[in-house]
């Protein structure tokens, strides 16, 4: 079993405590990369996305899923099935080729990212015959600045996929209550000194990428960001976050952890169901080391960045 793990900066909205205002590449950027992607034939594509169980099981709603939860709950009560049944529904009309009729037993089950990749492939015509607000929720999530509509969606259309996967874990990095505790510790220990070389890192990082959208071509940097040194790089955040953190500081290095285990299971998990050998993941940076210290222990082979 083969596993690539795909590490890149996120190019739409992020929580994290570093993000910067990436200029927004355009589509064409991309081409050189997800011809070097499909020449590795996944199986199966995984996305930073929450895992349909995870949302279906999560007592805790995000602000950024409450949305998905109300549609969720009205689609399931109009077309009278629950969140099992609908999961079988959305399996057999994609196995039949009836994408149109699957995308709203898709937003049944919280699949957002096999949604909307079914919306991406239906005609305008097959659009309109749509719930309309199926098609408003889709409209205003086809985001073309993130990398799930940037190099999972173009990608799993070019190999004529019909499920993206969700694999990311619904847990809090700490308590909602502790958050601006934990960005205050993040801003002292910046003052500190403590991350100036993971500063360096994200400078660097930058320019490499500018260096490459003014090629026209990002395929240089997926490689540098996707290579040792610069994956060893960010992974030190938590070495500095446990020895100088304190206790809220080795919180967050533990859910951090925690988070990086179930992806990794749901990655696992739907690789079995699928009996599939090769597998993409694309994901954060940060997620790239955790991602392979878990998965290697599963007895998989890890490929890290472009091939």
């Amino acid at each position: 079993m083969k596993v690539l793990v795909l590490g890149t900066v996120h190019f739409g909205e992020s929580s994290d405590f570093r993000r910067w205002d990436a200029r927004r590449p355009s589509t064409g950027t991309f081409d050189t990369l997800l011809n070097t992607l499909t020449a590795f034939k996944p199986e199966a594509i995984f996305v930073e996305y929450p895992a349909p169980s995870e949302l279906a099981l999560s007592s805790q709603v995000s602000e950024n899923s409450r949305r998905i939860f109300s549609l969720s709950e009205e689609i399931r009560k109009e077309l009278g099935i629950d969140w099992y049944g609908a999961r079988e529904k959305a399996r057999h009309l994609l196995r039949d080729g009836e994408f149109g009729q699957a995308i709203p037993y898709l937003l049944a089950l919280y699949d957002v990212p096999s949604a909307l990749l079914n919306w991406k492939r239906l005609t305008p015509d097959e659009r309109e015959s749509l719930p309309r607000k199926v098609a408003e929720y889709l409209e205003s999530v086809s985001n073309p600045s993130d990398e799930m509509n940037l190099i999972a969606i173009p990608l799993a259309l070019k190999l004529n996929h019909t499920r993206l996967y969700g694999m990311d874990a619904m847990v809090e990095d700490v308590p909602p209550a502790l958050v601006d505790e934990l960005n205050a510790l993040f801003n002292r220990l910046n003052e500190e000194g403590r991350f100036r070389q993971l500063n360096d890192t994200f400078e660097e990082i930058k320019a490499v990428f500018l260096k490459s959208l003014e090629k026209g071509d990002l395929l240089e940097f997926y490689r540098y960001i996707n290579s040792r040194q610069v994956l060893e790089s960010i992974e030190k955040q938590w070495d500095i976050l446990s020895r100088f953190g304190g206790k809220l500081g080795n919180m967050k290095v533990r859910s951090w952890l925690a988070r990086n285990m179930r992806m990794a299971s749901h990655i696992l998990e739907n690789m079995a169901h699928l009996s599939a050998d090769r597998a993409l993941v694309l994901v954060g940076a940060s997620h790239n080391l955790p991602l392979e210290r878990i998965l290697t222990a599963a007895g998989v082979e890890v490929i890290h960045g472009v091939p």
